[in-house]
């Protein structure tokens, strides 16, 4: 025993002298972070615990060397460094040099580089978008090749749509692959990023990224346009939080130019990742980011990026599913790093330009002109397109409101319903009708909640002082019955489940199966099956507790296919070899034990199973243990 502890004391002490004498250095150089008119953000890594501090100044003409006279700085000793610079000038040059020193005194330095604040907004001014970043392992690295092409370009800034790692909880990834091949252009411009599927909601992302609060979503201005940056993992339906916030933001934008980013594609020409195009039909875009389209149209966005498919495709204006000469136009810029996908053998009616080639976006934009360029990773220059706003765009003065918030959305209800309208502009009075007519200036004036009983289509209009009414915005609500419960006793706490094994692309025919093992699980965690990697599926079956009647609302998240039925009745169709993915639906069900099934396949990748529900008196949630029995 003595000579153990001896050992372990020698070790320690060994231990201690290797950290004593490691070299001060840094395992992240410096680099940028949300730019504002007034402010940016640096961040840099050291491989030991050091200070943080920044020594900067503005450009002077007739100078031998970078001046930098001002400082900033954090004295708590850490390995990660944030320092915010304040108080800067609009549109100006700047040149920085960050310094770190430990607790032992030693002391390092980067060398000098520059930034620039954010333009003036009537100044032009340009920009670059990147997407699925991550490295592809095979192949040289085109994210910093991307990144190389892009800085000599040398926009003001870049945005980055997601999935900036293979592997979000892979720290050294963010290290190596994503900020060490772009450390030239990101030293010098901020990149605005939104959390990819493989980045998976790591807190990685975050230690690396500082974007603003709530951070997984949040919105900027630069010049004269607004970005509103989503995460597509979450839930994008109405009435979600960021569904809210979205509308909020847009409703409120003064900005001459609006463009959103989030990682999956509203429109999609892709072979394989919506249904398979070699013998299927395809559900050209991603279910989970459909919903926002409204919003989109609703307050004129003007182009909207995402990656995820590692392709390149433009589409044409596109408004109530026609094209459109005033319509959104949707971009997958997924070109920045991992290995291409190829397009259905059939053209889509959406497409304007499509390549399956490694690339980025470059966007120059002067007042209401806006450039368009997409760029192959050897430089080469294969799309392009002008956009000239009309003038009267350009004044928000005397605009129409937006259309008025309806809560719920629309639906089904049992006995009756509660609706609530929200205006998000203020001095506005809104107006409604019940009996499917177009609201006008006169009609019912909306006060307190509308409380309905019957079949009932809602449509509400928005009115400012002036008279100026806002687009419809309608819903419509259904009276149903529940679905009686079933009647049973003795029945034991959990669900039964039959896993497989075989290769599929939509989910198998289970009658015609035999499967592998059977067993009880108490959720539907894939883990408590003990699957093998890829290519299995699980069939959960048993009973769902509902403490009430009334209407229960499914969402169903998966990678890669699903099915939902309650009572035999098809509730969430989620089907398909694809990413993670959120399909819903809705069910009014009778208080008591209801037969439930779920059907899960995992192709090959990632693997993702989660179901939530809303109903009187649940906000949405995860269906809990308690709830399940069989």
């Amino acid at each position: 025993m003595r000579r153990f502890i001896l050992s372990a004391v020698v070790i320690l002490f060994a231990s201690i002298s290797v950290a004593q004498s490691e070299e001060l250095t840094f395992i992240v150089e410096p680099y940028l972070q949300l730019a504002t008119k007034n402010s940016i953000t640096i961040l840099w890594e050291t491989n030991i615990p050091a200070n943080s501090f920044v020594e900067y100044g503005p450009a002077k003409l007739r100078q031998q060397e970078a001046s930098l006279p001002l400082s900033a700085s954090n004295e708590k000793l850490s390995q990660m460094h944030e320092v915010v610079l304040n108080d800067l000038t609009e549109q100006t040059d700047y040149f920085y040099r960050v310094v770190s020193v430990d607790a032992d005194g030693r002391k390092i330095e980067s060398d000098v580089f520059s930034f620039q604040t954010a333009v003036k907004e009537e100044s032009a001014f340009a920009f670059a978008i990147f997407s699925d970043t991550q490295h592809n392992k095979g192949i040289r690295h085109v994210w910093g090749d991307n990144a190389k092409l892009a800085w000599a370009e040398r926009p003001n800034f870049a945005l980055n749509a997601g999935d900036v790692v293979e592997d979000g909880n892979n720290q050294e990834l963010y290290r190596e692959e994503y900020l060490k091949p772009a450390a030239e252009l990101m030293r010098r411009i901020p990149v605005y990023s939104v959390l990819g599927n493989h980045d998976d909601n790591s807190k990685y992302y975050y230690q690396y990224m500082a974007n603003p609060q709530p951070e997984y979503y949040y919105t900027f201005i630069y010049g004269n346009a607004q970005f509103f940056m989503l995460d597509s993992n979450h839930d994008l339906n109405p009435g979600s939080e960021q569904y809210d916030w979205l509308e909020k933001e847009l409703a409120a934008s003064k900005a001459v130019w609006k463009f959103a980013v989030h990682h999956h594609p509203v429109y999609s020409s892709d072979e394989n990742d919506y249904g398979d195009t070699n013998f299927e039909a395809s559900l050209r875009g991603d279910p989970s980011v459909s919903s926002l389209k409204t919003l989109y149209e609703r307050y004129n966005v003007d182009i909207v990026f995402a990656g995820h498919i590692h392709q390149y495709e433009r589409t044409w204006p596109l408004r109530d599913e026609m094209i459109q000469d005033d319509g959104v136009r949707y971009v997958v810029v997924g070109g920045s790093g991992g290995g291409l996908e190829q397009f259905a053998l059939t053209r889509s009616w959406f497409t304007a330009k499509v390549r399956s080639a490694h690339h980025f976006v470059l966007i120059n934009i002067h007042k209401n002109k806006l450039q368009f360029q997409a760029i192959d990773e050897h430089g080469n220059l294969f799309d392009q397109i002008t956009i000239d706003k009309p003038e009267q765009i350009l004044s928000s003065a005397d605009r129409a409101p937006s259309a008025p918030l309806i809560y719920p959305a629309a639906g089904r209800f049992v006995d009756k319903t509660e609706i609530t309208l929200k205006s998000l502009w203020e001095n506005t009075t809104i107006r409604y009708t019940i009996d499917g007519s177009e609201p006008t200036s006169e009609s019912e004036l909306y006060d307190d909640p509308v409380i309905v009983s019957e079949n009932t289509i809602l449509k509400a209009r928005n009115f400012n002082s002036k008279g100026l009414g806002s687009t419809i915005t309608s819903a419509t609500y259904t009276k149903t019955e529940p679905l009686a419960a079933a009647k049973i006793e003795n029945v034991a706490e959990g669900l039964n489940y039959s896993y497989y094994e075989g290769q599929w692309k939509n989910l198998p025919d289970f009658s015609q199966l035999q499967p592998l093992k059977t067993g009880t699980a108490s959720t539907l965690d894939l883990q408590a099956v003990k699957p093998q990697e890829d290519f299995f599926a699980v069939v959960y079956e048993g009973y769902l507790d509902i403490q009430k009647d009334g209407v229960y609302k499914f969402l169903l998240t998966s990678d890669d296919g699903s099915r939902l039925y309650i009572a035999d009745k098809l509730v969430v169709d989620n089907d398909g070899s694809h990413s993670a993915i959120t399909g819903h639906g809705e069910i009014a069900l009778a208080k008591g034990k209801h037969p439930f099934k779920l059907q899960y396949f995992e192709d090959y990748a990632g693997e993702v199973l989660e179901l939530k529900y809303s109903g009187p008196g649940i906000e949405r949630q995860t269906i809990k243990a308690e709830a399940f029995s069989h």
